[in-house]
C-alpha cells in the first residue's frame, strides 16, 4: 500500500508538473500570440500609411502632369499670340517706312518744283523767298529721309539730322569747306518726329541769316551749334564769330 501510496503521489506530481508545463506553454503561446497580433496591427497600420502616401504621390503627380499640360497649352497660345503682334508689328514697320518714304518723295518734289519757280524770277528778293521756302521743305524731308534710311521710325539722331542739315545749308548757298567751319556740341539724343520738325526749321533760319548775312567781309568764319538736354528741357544754341 505505501509503494502503491508512493507511486500515486509520484504520478500526481508528474501530472502537476505537466500540467504547470501546459499552463505555461499555453502562456507563452497567448504572449507570443499577441505579439503577433500587435506585430500585425503595426504593419496593417504601415500598410494604410503606404497606401495613402501612394494615393497622394499618385495624386500629386497626375496634378504634376496636368499642371504641365496646362503650362504648355499656355505656353504654345502666347508663342502664337506673340507670333502674330511681332508679324504685325513687322508689318507696321514695313508701312512707316513707306509712309516715311512716300512723304519725304512728295517734300523732295514740293523742293524741286520751288527750285523751278526761283529759276523763272526775275525779282530777286521773291526769288530768295522762295529759294528760302524750299530750304525749309529739305529740312523736314531729311527728317523723313532719316527715319526712313536708319530704320528708327520713332526718333531721330539729332546729331547726325543737324550735320545732314548743315551740310546740306552750305551746299545750297555755295559756302566752301575752308570758309566756314562748323563745330557741335550735340547730346546724344532721339528725339520724336513732332520734336525735330520746329528745332530743324529753327536750325534753317538761324544757319540760313549766318550764311546769307555775317560773313560777307570775313575770309574765314565759324558756326557754333549746341543742342543739350537738361531735366527734360531741351537747349539750342547757334553762335557764329
Amino acid at each position: 500500500k505505501d509503494s502503491i501510496l508512493k507511486s500515486e503521489i509520484a504520478n500526481n506530481e508528474l501530472i502537476s508538473n505537466e500540467n504547470e508545463l501546459k499552463n505555461q506553454q499555453l502562456i507563452n503561446e497567448k504572449l507570443l500570440k499577441a505579439s503577433l497580433n500587435r506585430e500585425g496591427i503595426l504593419k496593417d497600420g504601415q500598410l494604410q500609411k503606404e497606401k495613402g502616401l501612394r494615393l497622394i504621390l499618385s495624386a500629386g503627380l497626375s496634378l504634376l502632369l496636368l499642371s504641365g499640360f496646362a503650362i504648355f497649352l499656355l505656353y504654345k497660345k502666347q508663342r502664337s499670340k506673340n507670333f502674330i503682334i511681332q508679324k504685325q508689328a513687322d508689318n507696321m514697320q514695313v508701312l512707316m517706312k513707306e509712309i516715311h518714304h512716300r512723304v519725304k518723295n512728295n517734300l523732295q518734289v514740293i523742293s524741286s518744283l520751288l527750285d523751278l519757280q526761283s529759276l523763272s524770277i526775275k525779282d530777286e528778293q521773291a526769288s530768295g523767298a522762295v529759294k528760302e521756302s524750299k530750304l525749309r521743305v529739305q529740312s523736314m524731308a531729311l527728317i523723313h529721309q532719316n527715319l526712313y534710311s536708319e530704320g528708327n521710325i520713332k526718333g531721330i539722331l539729332m546729331e547726325d539730322y543737324i550735320k545732314k542739315l548743315v551740310e546740306n545749308l552750305f551746299h545750297s548757298y555755295n559756302i566752301k569747306a575752308d570758309k566756314i567751319k562748323l563745330s557741335t556740341d550735340i547730346d546724344h539724343l532721339n528725339l520724336d518726329v513732332d520734336t525735330v520738325i520746329p528745332l530743324g526749321l529753327i536750325l534753317n533760319e538761324l544757319i540760313s541769316n549766318s550764311l546769307k548775312y555775317a560773313f560777307k567781309e570775313i575770309e574765314n568764319g565759324e558756326i557754333f551749334v549746341s543742342l543739350k538736354e537738361n531735366e527734360q528741357q531741351l537747349k539750342l544754341q547757334v553762335i557764329d564769330n
